[in-house]
């Protein structure tokens, strides 16, 4: 599939960047104390075996650290650790190398998700990711992220409700809740089976975004929603009156140039191509 997306796509280009999915992948923040001027390479590695779930040996792994204002502690570092399983990516590099392209670097999804919103004059900011399977809240800070919380809720599970409550097949409730309009007459029931998949989703993002807000005494102005899940009918709202912020679908295509005429296709493929883009924009850094 991808060998004739690239060959249909007329693609002369064999550089690319791969985002490595979340669920291979393992991102957290660990914080501890140490001198300013301390080499604390091997620490993070002790540190990091506490929260990866699996033995070091078999991920690949990479930190930054970070600047906070939470601990106002000079000696205290805080250090963004991202893990991705070797297995997962020995095999996307496999497929890489099948595409001809030859050792793209590749990056954890939540870094490309947020290179595809961040504007330099926005400050801190909010991603939420609705996802097949689960969702991602994402919050940054000069375009570095500093918190993720993932949910196990996603496109998935909401078809999966409404085709049990309708009586359907999968497919066919996928295709009912991705073309469903609000003035179908069954709209209603479609929507509140899709949107109960969500409800502890929202809440928790809204306990994390606050505790967030209060450490750092600010506020979040508005949160950006992308991923398949952002394009059903009621989302939108429903996040805008759950975290009570202003909500946003993502323009990843803002960033780049493209014909006038594909305007309305381009504002439909923005959240599912998100991701993809913010990872392409990497090459631009």
């Amino acid at each position: 599939a991808l060998i004739d997306i690239i060959r249909e796509s007329a693609v002369k280009s064999k550089k690319a960047v791969f985002s490595m999915p979340l669920s291979s992948s393992f991102v957290t923040m660990i914080g501890f104390e140490a001198d300013a001027k301390e080499d604390i390479s091997s620490r993070v590695r002790v540190e990091a075996r506490k929260y990866i779930p699996v033995p070091i040996s078999e991920v690949t792994l990479d930190w930054a650290e970070i600047e906070s204002d939470i601990n106002k502690n000079e000696n205290h570092r805080d250090i963004l650790v991202a893990a991705i399983q070797n297995q997962a990516l020995n095999r996307f590099k496999t497929l890489m190398q099948f595409a001809n392209l030859k050792e793209p670097p590749t990056e954890i999804e939540c870094f490309s998700a947020i290179r595809g919103v961040y504007k330099e004059e926005e400050e801190n900011m909010a991603v939420i990711d609705i996802g097949a399977v689960s969702t991602k809240l994402y919050i940054a800070n000069k375009g570095l992220l500093q918190r993720m919380h993932r949910v196990r809720a996603g496109g998935v599970i909401a078809t999966k409700r409404i085709a049990s409550a309708l009586e359907l097949p999968f497919e066919e409730a996928e295709i009912k809740k991705r073309s469903v309009k609000k003035d179908d007459a069954d709209f209603r029931e479609v929507a509140r089976l899709h949107d109960s998949s969500y409800d502890r989703t929202w809440q928790e993002f809204r306990q994390v975004i606050k505790e967030y807000e209060n450490n750092l005494s600010i506020k979040l102005d508005t949160i950006y929603i992308t991923g398949g899940g952002s394009i059903f009918p009621t989302t939108k709202i429903l996040i805008q009156d759950v975290l009570r912020k202003d909500v946003e679908v993502v323009n990843t295509f803002g960033k780049v140039a493209y014909p006038a005429f594909m305007e309305d296709i381009v504002f439909e493929l923005n959240p599912t191509f998100h991701v993809a883009l913010g990872a392409a924009l990497r090459m631009f850094e």
